[in-house]
């Protein structure tokens, strides 16, 4: 026969009393072993783990009873238990997202169900969940940007990484990107980029006109992550034109013609 009773209809938070009568043939005992208060702490469900945006968020489904759940947190390991790491701040019934995170570090989460029963809490054994921030891609060094009256040519040391790709990025219109990591689909599919490759150190670009500034952007990316880094604005230093002097009485005028997009000149004077 069997020696055990699941019961699959208790819900969390509430006490139960299970009282078990032996039974010999048709006759009932009079007496019964009891058994209570039982708390049935349940786990929360449907626990989600994501990355985006330099954030991990933490979803779940709070079981029936419940009055909330606490997250503890803990770097390159798993809490054993609550108090092992710390305690998150900002949790609600259904998820947290934790900020607190750096690319490259593994963080462990032990998701615990609180029930308060009477004015006493109680505390489900919890449930845990590992999420590894992806390494950041490196970035291209030393790079320079030289203009000439056709273009712009870039230098920069040969690409070591086997791994991570390398692209740059440049337009004649400012590149709205801060410099830092980024979701690699935050990325603009419509600004023009070449990629960069282990067997080049430099490249000419040409364009039509060159009296507006060109926009450079180096982007790395690996995975789903990108690491946008300094953007060089290459900007064009027209000279006045027509340079012309004349004597006013006792004045001496100093004239001349404005380049395109030039409104405001230094001017240096001495004498011998």
């Amino acid at each position: 026969a069997d020696c055990s009773f699941t019961d699959r209809t208790a819900e969390g938070g509430y006490p139960y009393y299970y009282s078990i009568y032996t039974v010999r043939g048709s006759i009932v005992s009079q007496s019964s072993v009891n058994q209570g208060p039982i708390f049935m702490r349940k786990e929360v469900q449907n626990i989600g783990v994501s990355q985006e945006n330099n954030v991990i968020e933490l979803s779940w489904t709070l079981p029936k009873g419940a009055s909330y759940v606490e997250v503890w947190k803990k770097v390159d390991g798993i809490p054993a238990k609550r108090t092992d790491g710390k305690l998150l701040n900002g949790v609600t019934k259904n998820g947290v997202i934790d900020n607190d995170v750096a690319y490259g570090k593994s963080y462990g989460y032990l998701i615990v169900a609180v029930y308060e029963v009477d004015g006493q809490k109680i505390y489900s054994e919890g449930l845990t969940r590992k999420s590894q921030m992806i390494p950041l891609p490196k970035m291209l060094q030393n790079l320079t940007v030289t203009r000439n009256k056709d273009g712009i040519v870039l230098n920069w040391d040969k690409w070591q990484s086997n791994s991570d790709k390398m692209h740059i990025y440049y337009a004649q219109k400012p590149i709205s990107l801060e410099e830092g990591p980024l979701a690699l689909d935050k990325v603009p599919d419509y600004i023009d980029k070449f990629e960069v490759t282990s067997e080049e150190d430099h490249k000419e670009l040409l364009f039509d006109h060159m009296h507006v500034p060109i926009y450079i952007t180096p982007i790395a990316h690996h995975d789903e992550v990108a690491l946008v880094g300094k953007t060089f604005v290459s900007k064009v230093h027209p000279e006045v034109r027509n340079i012309r002097h004349w004597v006013d009485k006792n004045d001496l005028v100093i004239q001349w013609d404005w380049p395109k997009g030039i409104n405001e000149v230094v001017i240096v004077c001495g004498k011998d």
